[in-house]
């Protein structure tokens, strides 16, 4: 008899990210990748529909500040259309899934952050969710130098409460828009920022489009990381390639700092990176992964569509996550298999109304 943990979810959070980890190692080779189309609209389009039919929560966009081009000879590597922009335009071809684009607390100026979120919210009508992250990489691509690796998180810190700030200081309730007196908005309630951490002094440009406050996603492994998320964040997304030990500690540590930080337990949810080679048989699968290394830093399973929702209902059940970020491998079938069959599999067996629960 299986025994659920007592601070297992109730609901899962499931996103679904557009890397397109489909496309590993030698994976674009196969008749059926699209890898021709990497770099276009409708290849990111169809996935985007195929995970938000399915009932995904948001969708996430890695991305990367450098590039080394003696990784891209025999694969895509970190090449890919900008985070920000591609979700931008997917607003535009999606309804209801929230879009995660990453955007760098370290390179990128606060101003600018708030600036381009707050426009992707207008965009979508507030569906956008930012992942910070602290961008180890691309310090050669700046003007600007790196902080201390010992100073990133706390200038993550500053940045993300200071772009929170920003957000808050034209709010939704400013508009007026009254063609009769002739106000536009009441100037009033759009203010600057006090105090502000950093140098920048608002107010900002675009109005919120909701009251609601924007998700944050992090990542990391480190205290400081851990730390950051607690404080801050509603996902933390991570690696652990050891789900039975690791993501349960994960997930425990997360909601104790969370705790410590005045939050609520639940207010920050683990959200691990799930590897999945899905195919109609289990050798199948196992001839798609190969020798796909990337997959190994994750949690992963290669198997059947069945296979990959016994064990995402065990690992909820143990307590382990609050949901996880789908990261299909092998094939756009893994894809495609993940959408038709996980989802729903996981829909009908969870007795979870939503199945997926929104980020926030």
């Amino acid at each position: 008899m299986t025994t659920t943990a007592p601070d297992a979810p109730s609901h899962l959070t499931v996103g679904f990210a557009l890397s397109p980890t489909w496309l590993r190692a030698g994976s674009w080779r196969r008749d059926d990748s699209r890898a021709e189309e990497l770099f276009a609209f409708s290849f990111h389009r169809d996935a985007a529909r195929a995970a938000e039919d399915a009932g995904v929560a948001f969708l996430f966009l890695p991305d990367a500040l450098t590039l080394d081009p003696a990784n891209i000879s025999r694969a895509p590597g970190f090449s890919g259309l900008d985070s920000l922009m591609l979700l931008s335009a997917l607003s535009t071809a999606t309804r209801s899934a929230t879009l995660v684009p990453t955007v760098s607390a370290t390179f990128h100026p606060p101003y600018l952050i708030a600036r381009q979120l707050q426009t992707l919210n207008a965009l979508s009508g507030g569906r956008m969710g930012w992942n910070v992250v602290t961008s180890l990489g691309g310090q050669e691509n700046f003007e600007t130098p790196a902080p201390d690796r010992s100073e990133l998180y706390a200038r993550a810190a500053d940045v993300i409460g200071l772009v929170e700030s920003l957000w808050r200081s034209y709010p939704r309730e400013a508009l007026v828009i009254d063609r009769e007196s002739g106000v536009f908005a009441d100037a009033e309630r759009v203010a600057p920022i006090v105090d502000p951490p950093l140098p920048v002094a608002g107010p900002l440009g675009v109005p919120a489009p909701t009251d609601a406050r924007p998700p944050l996603l992090t990542a990391g492994g480190s205290p400081a990381a851990f730390d950051l998320a607690a404080r801050w964040a509603d996902g933390f997304f991570a690696a652990a390639a050891d789900p039975d030990a690791a993501a349960t500690s994960l997930r425990r540590t997360l909601r104790d700092r969370a705790v410590h930080h005045g939050r609520s337990a639940d207010a920050v949810r683990a959200l691990p990176g799930l590897s999945m080679y899905i195919a109609d048989t289990r050798a199948e699968a196992d001839a798609l992964a190969g020798d796909d290394g990337t997959g190994a830093r994750h949690w992963t399973v290669r198997g059947t569509p069945r296979d990959v929702v016994d064990e995402v209902l065990r690992r909820r059940d143990a307590g382990g996550i609050d949901g996880f970020i789908a990261l299909p491998g092998g094939s756009w079938r893994s894809l495609e298999l993940f959408c038709t069959e996980v989802m729903p599999a996981l829909r009908s067996e969870s007795g979870m109304s939503p199945l997926s629960a929104d980020l926030r």
